[in-house]
């Protein structure tokens, strides 16, 4: 009976882990992270089924070891291309890709062919949670990095875009891993702890840390593909990504982009991105980076949020402005977030929306 609430653990990982492989499988547009999150719940239900196999006396103890190593090795490659496909969507369609699974395929050849003596399995497993998971975590983190560099560049928010839901996951694995690797390590009789416990406590952090992950990968949108973001830089005649303007031509995009944005009120727009106001210009995004990076030393994000900061000095001077309290007033200037207004302000002003109309009031 001591391992009755593993056991019931496991079997209800094994079939969350299944329904949301169905779930995403069933959502439309979908994309090669959503078909990368329905392999990792897949094999999670695998996972969560061994263990349960083996809980219940059906999967024998001297073979779950090497299948519980060879699941495990195939998902964390698995778990770094799911990231990776975020900024890169066309991620699935390169060959390099799948050359994470190289060092696995030669890791699961020695662990079912290699003599016992040589305990492949005990190598592997120390390689498996003391090398490959921190590798691939460190990885994932950093393309997680350069996506919130990109979207600064491209777009002027990043509420609902900039992933911090798999931030967040990320660092739940991290959580994970150190957990397994402590009870790897670490001899019953130094932690004093039962085996249902040594063996529940990663079952039920990775069971929150699966629900965790399906609750937000299904509800992520298609956000990446639709805007765009997957797209090659533009070619030029001289085979180079951009060409580099001249000083006179780039004073006068600067001045173009400047006078679209304030006639048209593009920063209004809280959705507003390079796109579209590449469109509005009738000057390729590229130009308009160069333009915005070398001689107005701003990316995209900041470039749309400084005027949507005049914007609000402008509606909260206006009489009858106290009527509206100071979020209100900042979404009618464009802001999507009050801790994007607030950081936005503070960037531009160097004080709070609050100190700056308060020293107004006191004139």
């Amino acid at each position: 009976m001591e391992q009755y609430p593993l056991k019931l653990a496991t079997a209800f990982a094994a079939c969350l882990g299944f329904f949301i492989a169905i779930l995403v499988l069933t959502k439309k547009h979908r994309t090669a992270s959503d078909y990368l999150l329905a392999v990792i719940n897949l094999l999670t239900f695998t996972i969560m089924l061994c263990a349960h196999s083996h809980l219940i006396g059906f999967l024998p103890a001297e073979k779950f070891p090497n299948i519980h190593i060879g699941l495990l090795s195939v998902t964390l490659p698995c778990y770094y291309i799911y990231v990776l496909s975020f900024r890169k969507p066309g991620v699935l369609n390169r060959r390099s890709t799948y050359l994470h699974f190289f060092p696995v395929a030669v890791g699961l050849i020695f662990l079912l062919f290699s003599p016992a003596a040589w305990q492949v399995d005990r190598v592997l497993m120390i390689l498996l949670y003391l090398l490959a998971f921190p590798c691939y975590l460190l990885v994932s983190i950093r393309e997680l990095s350069k996506h919130k560099d990109y979207l600064l560049t491209r777009f002027s928010y990043t509420e609902n875009i900039d992933l911090a839901w798999l931030n967040r996951m990320l660092w739940g694995a991290f959580v994970i891993w150190f957990a397994m690797v402590i009870f790897h390590i670490f001899p019953k009789t130094i932690l004093e702890l039962e085996q249902v416990t040594l063996l529940g406590v990663p079952i039920f952090v990775m069971f929150g840390f699966k629900l965790y992950l399906g609750i937000y990968g299904v509800k992520q949108p298609n956000l990446l593909l639709s805007y765009g973001m997957g797209a090659a830089p533009v070619k030029v005649s001289n085979g180079s990504t951009y060409q580099q303007l001249s000083g006179e031509k780039a004073e006068r995009i600067a001045g173009t982009i400047n006078d679209v944005v304030l006639t048209q009120k593009l920063h209004l727009d809280p959705e507003i991105n390079l796109a579209k106001l590449s469109e509005a210009t009738a000057i390729p995004s590229y130009y308009i980076s160069q333009v915005l990076n070398k001689k107005l030393n701003k990316n995209f994000y900041d470039f749309i949020n400084a005027f949507r900061v005049e914007e609000f000095k402008q509606l909260a001077l206006r009489p009858g402005s106290e009527k509206f309290s100071i979020l209100a007033l900042a979404y009618d200037a464009g802001f999507k977030s009050k801790s994007s207004f607030n950081a936005a302000f503070k960037k531009n002003t160097g004080c709070t929306p609050s100190q700056y109309l308060r020293q107004f009031k006191k004139v």
